[in-house]
């Protein structure tokens, strides 16, 4: 039996079509009904897995897992150098700095900022001169933030403290930073208030924050969120004013006259545009603007307008992705096929070298900055774990610096790439791993994940907690589909909004091609997606219910009619609509997972996941949607959430956290598959 989920008299209207809201009350985090939910659906999530074999087994298996050594790509300043560390199972990574004479000092240790370790740094960044280093702190995996600072030198913290802070960067310049903030928390429903009117300030060191100075705020619209960053040489001021998550104005000044106008470059809000760096007077502009696949640009500070822009890498048949000056090259990474390459240009646009990667897969964690020939990377894709890599311009060669050592080899795994037709012919890529010379015979158990909005590319990327998967014999599968920006905006746009339902199409044909294909079958068939790709699970399954066995929609936007209500939801209209929109209210109301679950259906085994701490993606869309899953369900397949209680929507979870929650996914899994009986 179920915990009760008690129905309301909820109904709003919309364009005559009324919709009928039972659960609305589970919106309300702050009250004792709700908490009291919460505590009953975990109480009997773990009371179901305890039953389960293999639990235990798998606990171990996962411990042993994360218990290596990691560490992050290296960030210099001036000699040196700062990386995040973990021996193995600590709950937080630390920051450690080693000096130029081989001195490995621990700068931050997050595990002592918290009884229970769930404060984590959530970024840094060190001054130009290297005296100080500013860092932003994050309690229980929430999106709100503190930021403090602290003398490098001597190591140790100063005074100052900032809150109020939400997505804002860190830049700095001279003896204070930009910074973004908003100018009130609403305690009573911290993590669930929307949050509009962000500000752009400056922090100088030894002031309090209230003498910080308003560097921009946009009074009369309060949807416009701006954030400010400074050039690596601290000659220019630029601020970026985003309405929503696709487009943003872009204006710059120099820091030389502070009290000057800002130029515009772009105020038009239809593409996505950034300036990457600077040589002189001379600004790089990375944008979409005319170039689904993103191009290149440069232009004078003086005169930095539209109309003034010259081209310098054209836009091309891959997708060009990020850009930095690195030394006194320009260091491009494509997308091409899914898959990362790296490519040094002149400053003049002509090709100088490209770095050759290892295989197919992802570079990340880039490290790269004007008047350093040094390069540095790591790389992984399904089979590899990250590696660390350095490059130098003067050199021309990649050298392996760091490997970690795992405890199950992945030397008997394979990944593949395929590509499948989804419902209107286009072709779609799919990546899958398995172990080498399985059998295709309609028996495997297999997990199909994807994402599919957003602008955001699935690259190949290493999972570790996909590994005891594997190792028992089943496959995973990762469709790229559209909504994602894997061929870059016309991609994107082939998956948005008016066009969502091509997102849903291309993994229901994902996994029609599996099935046809024989590499699995109904019975044996997983699904997951976290965020939009959680929302991607939910819409799905209730479309296609009986092509799944198992459904794992984690931290999921699944009531696409209130959605832009809470937090920062609003700034996803451009990707999804609005319910206040006619054209869009028949869309969502269409696909919305809430909205389309059926009574006396049979769905599939279904472990929805979230946090009571996610001010991304508010759990409430995880508690609505499993109420009434739960009320709708016919037959045996269970229908569990379970919910954390001091995390977020992903970021900041402690090892132990971590390891917990994957056991008790897997175990999930497993045995609704039939691995574990």
């Amino acid at each position: 039996m179920y915990p009760e989920s008690k129905k309301v008299d909820s109904i709003d209207l919309y364009f005559s079509t009324p919709v009928k809201d039972p659960y609305r009350w589970l919106e309300d985090e702050s009250t004792a009904e709700t908490r009291e939910w919460i505590q009953n659906q975990n109480l009997l999530t773990e009371k179901y897995l305890s039953l389960l074999p293999g639990r235990e087994i798998l606990k171990e298996k996962f411990t042993a897992l994360y218990n290596f050594e990691k560490r992050s790509v290296p960030k210099y300043n001036n000699v040196d150098e700062y990386y995040y560390y973990n021996p193995g199972l600590l709950p937080q990574s630390i920051l450690l700095r080693k000096t130029k004479e081989g001195r490995i000092d621990t700068i931050l240790n997050p595990n002592t900022f918290s009884k229970d370790g769930t404060t984590s740094i959530r970024g840094y960044e060190i001054s130009k001169d290297g005296k100080y280093l500013c860092y932003s702190t994050s309690e229980g995996g929430s999106d709100w933030k503190q930021i403090y600072f602290m003398d490098a030198e001597k190591r140790h913290l100063l005074k100052d403290k900032l809150t109020h802070i939400k997505f804002s960067g860190l830049s700095w310049y001279k003896d204070g930073i930009f910074y973004s903030r908003y100018d009130t928390i609403h305690e009573a429903n911290k993590y669930s208030h929307i949050n509009k009117g962000l500000k752009c300030y400056y922090h100088k060191l030894g002031t309090e924050q209230n003498e910080d100075k308003l560097i921009y705020s946009a009074d009369d619209d309060e949807d416009a969120s701006p954030y400010a960053y400074v050039s690596e040489d601290e000659q220019y001021l630029m601020i970026s004013i985003n309405k929503d998550i696709n487009h943003n104005a872009l204006y710059v000044k120099k820091t030389t006259d502070m009290e000057s106008k800002f130029l515009s470059v772009d105020k038009d809000y239809d593409a996505s545009v950034s300036i990457v760096g600077n040589i002189g007077a001379t600004l790089y502009i990375h944008t979409n603007q005319n170039a689904p696949n993103y191009q290149l640009l440069k232009v004078n500070a003086e005169e930095p307008e539209k109309k003034n822009w010259l081209s310098v890498i054209p836009e091309s048949t891959d997708v060009l992705d990020q850009v930095w000056i690195a030394g006194e090259k320009i260091l491009i990474r494509y997308i091409s096929d899914v898959c990362d390459r790296l490519k040094l240009y002149e400053t003049d646009g002509k090709l100088f070298d490209e770095i050759i990667l290892p295989g197919y897969g992802m570079a990340e964690n880039i490290f790269a900055e004007p008047g350093n020939n040094d390069i540095y990377y790591s790389f992984s894709n399904y089979t590899t774990p990250g590696k660390i890599y350095k490059y130098n311009l003067d050199q021309r060669k990649s050298v392996l610096i760091w490997a970690p050592a795992l405890a199950i080899q992945t030397d008997s795994l394979e990944t593949k790439q395929i590509y499948y037709t989804s419902k209107d012919s286009t072709k779609i890529p799919m990546f899958i791993t398995s172990k080498k010379g399985i059998e295709y015979d309609g028996k495997n158990p297999l997990l199909l994940s994807g994402y599919g909005g957003f602008n955001i590319s699935k690259k190949p990327e290493f999972d570790l907690t996909k590994l005891p998967f594997l190792e028992a014999g089943g496959i995973y599968a990762v469709a790229n589909l559209r909504g994602g920006g894997e061929y870059g905006e016309k991609w994107h746009e082939g998956g948005k909004r008016a066009n969502k339902q091509n997102v849903f199409d291309d993994f229901i044909a994902a996994a029609e091609y599996l099935i046809e294909e024989k590499y699995t079958s109904p019975e044996k068939l997983a699904i997951s997606g976290r965020s939009n790709g959680g929302l991607l699970i939910g819409a799905v399954m209730t479309q296609r219910p009986e092509l799944f066995k198992v459904a794992l929609p984690a931290v999921g936007v699944m009531d696409m009619l209130r959605y832009h209500k809470f937090t920062v939801g609003w700034a996803w209209a451009d990707e999804y609509g609005r319910s206040d929109n006619p054209d869009d209210f028949n869309n969502l109301y269409r696909y919305s997972p809430l909205h389309n679950i059926q009574k006396n259906t049979k769905y599939p085994a279904t472990l929805v996941t979230t946090a009571d701490r996610d001010d991304r993606v508010v759990p409430a869309h995880s508690y609505k949607f499993t109420a009434a899953l739960q009320a709708a369900q016919r037959g045996i397949n269970p229908v569990l959430i379970r919910i954390d209680t001091t995390t977020g929507h992903g970021s900041g979870k402690t090892t132990q956290q971590s390891i917990n929650e994957n056991t008790d996914i897997w175990t999930f899994v497993l045995n609704a598959l039939g691995i574990y009986k």
